[in-house]
């Protein structure tokens, strides 16, 4: 999934700034996955055709992460 130079250098940024509220780097991983589509092209933005569109075969990792991930919401 590409996005412009502009709007990835502010993404990656953002992602550097809230690292730290998520439990674990699997956690900061699947939250940026999970941001990712939510900002891309893809129309419907459920988790199958999420994950699809980055290229995962399946959800699971991304459910996973939605009920059980850990992170700090004051924090964020």
């Amino acid at each position: 999934m590409m996005l412009n130079c502009e709007l990835e250098s502010a993404f990656e940024e953002l992602m550097m700034r809230i690292e730290d509220v998520f439990a674990s780097e699997l956690g900061c991983k699947s939250a940026k996955k999970y941001l990712t589509g939510l900002i891309s092209q893809v129309e419907r933005k459920n988790g199958w055709q999420l994950l699809e569109a980055l290229g995962e075969t399946t959800p699971y990792g991304l459910q996973q992460f939605l009920y059980r991930g850990r992170f700090s919401a004051d924090k964020l």
